[in-house]
């Protein structure tokens, strides 16, 4: 109110020289407003023809789950899944299958020794070439099984695909918790913008005020140009918080992925930071031990290591193979049965079963084997034992910042409104000449100062939420909301 009574105060009438200052003062912003432009495209303006995109963070989010890099990576491995478990059914699991559909050869040798039916070798009378052709099809089934169970490779598969899905759960999380930041990051910088913008308009009334004093000879020349001084700088601290803008809304553009993305512009959204002394630090701790991709990554370890040991044993177990061969083969002297498909030779069948028993080959290595599967399954269990400890730790850490966060907010909103309640004060007191204008300049920068600290308290209370749902590993609701907790 004092300031807007300054403003019109102006028009009372003024010196010159005051006038030539405003008119300077209005020349700087201008030629400010004239840059903006060019800038505005790394803002988010639309070139011409070109559509901006008011995003917000629900298109955002959408965006980042189609393009995003390191989560469509993690989309992508989950495409082995159905490979892997088909290709362990039939390599592993049934009876493997060989079909040779044309087998023809042409084939000559001599030779000169041999032995009887007794095994004594015996000298060939004749020492002629010998020369024989064959054509063969042959169907084939084999079954080798070894250890209790014939389906540990089908459970093991299954563990891993399980891994592959807590990996890309886990990327998909990490990738909200990422787009959230830096959306809140380039909001945090445009809140940041719009203070500093606020700030320049501020320092132009004050230099109102300076001037009409000085018109009416109760300030000096110097009070006038400290005004224009501060212009300035506030001028130069907006233009810098602008490229901060711009390079939050780049860094968002990267996290978001999407090449074809037009122009940005950040739509319109309240931050409401909460009260966090409601949140139940031992539900927020269960909670994570039952959805935390990094915890269930350990579990999957443990199971694997499980499975790992089981195979291990399965080396003591005998081993049963079965075979079942089918097939016709045509043989004759010279070439009279190369590629011979008449199929008039009589179909051959074989069967067979083995038994062995492989407990003594490689006993030492298949000592080693298990002992190691048996310390690989200890250090897994130790490990998802570590991530459980760490988990608990880091979220009741995060939540007891998020607490901290809070306060610190409160706090600077209680130093933002004596701020500003002290500058209505000494903008008064320079009015009625009891006040310096390097006095007031003082109180100027002290609620400046108060109005950053305030929005960067806001969004540090964001980023910490997020810190904190990143380790319980989902969203959380603020307690007065329905459902919350």
């Amino acid at each position: 109110m004092t300031t807007q009574a300054g403003g019109m105060g102006r028009s009372r009438g003024i010196g010159s020289t005051s006038i030539a200052a405003a008119m300077g003062c209005v020349l700087s912003l201008a030629s400010l407003a004239v840059g903006a432009p060019a800038r505005g495209q790394a803002m988010g303006t639309a070139a011409p023809g070109v559509d901006t995109v008011s995003l917000t963070l629900e298109h955002a989010l959408d965006i980042a789950a189609q393009s995003n890099p390191a989560y469509r990576k993690a989309e992508n491995d989950l495409d082995l899944n159905s490979v892997e478990m088909r290709s362990t059914w039939f390599d592993q699991v049934l009876p493997k299958a060989n079909v040779t559909l044309f087998t023809t050869g042409y084939t000559g040798n001599i030779q000169h020794r041999a032995r009887d039916n007794f095994g004594n070798p015996i000298e060939r009378p004749t020492s002629d070439w010998t020369y024989f052709s064959s054509t063969q099809q042959l169907f084939s089934l084999s079954w080798d099984i070894q250890g209790a169970s014939i389906f540990q490779r089908y459970r093991a598969q299954k563990i891993t695909n399980r891994g592959r899905d807590v990996a890309a759960t886990k990327a998909r999380r990490s990738m909200q918790v990422a787009v959230r930041r830096w959306y809140t990051a380039a909001m945090k910088e445009r809140d940041l913008l719009k203070a500093e913008e606020d700030l320049v308009e501020a320092r132009r009334l004050d230099k109102d005020v300076a001037d009409r004093l000085f018109g009416l000879a109760l300030k000096t020349r110097v009070d006038v140009l400290n005004a224009e001084l501060g212009i300035q700088k506030q001028i130069g601290a907006m233009q810098q918080q602008r490229t901060a803008y711009e390079k939050a809304l780049l860094a968002l553009r990267t996290q978001l992925g999407d090449d074809n993305l037009g122009p940005i512009r950040l739509a319109e959204a309240p931050v409401t930071p909460f009260d966090p002394s409601q949140l139940d630090a031992d539900a927020l701790v269960k909670r994570a031990l039952a959805v935390n991709p990094a915890l269930q990554q350990a579990q999957v370890s443990v199971d694997l290591s499980k499975e790992g040991m089981a195979e291990a044993r399965t080396l003591w177990w005998p081993t049963l193979s079965l075979g079942w061969n089918v097939g016709r083969t045509a043989q004759t002297q010279e070439a009279n049965s190369l590629f011979d498909m008449t199929l008039n030779e009589p179909m051959d069948s074989r069967f067979y079963a083995q038994i062995s028993f492989p407990m003594f080959n490689n006993f030492f290595q298949n000592r080693k084997q298990q002992a190691q599967a048996s310390i690989d399954l200890q250090n897994a269990r130790e490990d998802e034992r570590q991530a459980r400890l760490n988990l608990e730790e880091k979220v009741r850490g995060a939540l007891l910042e998020l607490e901290n966060q809070y306060q610190s907010l409160q706090t600077n909103e209680r130093a933002e409104d004596i701020a500003q309640e002290a500058l209505r004060l000494a903008r008064e007191e320079y009015r009625l000449g009891t006040r310096t204008f390097t006095e007031l300049r003082s109180a100027i920068n002290d609620e400046a100062d108060a109005r950053r600290q305030v929005i960067q308290a806001r969004y540090a209370f964001m980023d910490q939420l997020f810190t904190l749902e990143d380790a319980v590993g989902t969203s959380i609701t603020p307690p007065s909301a329905p459902g919350g907790g």
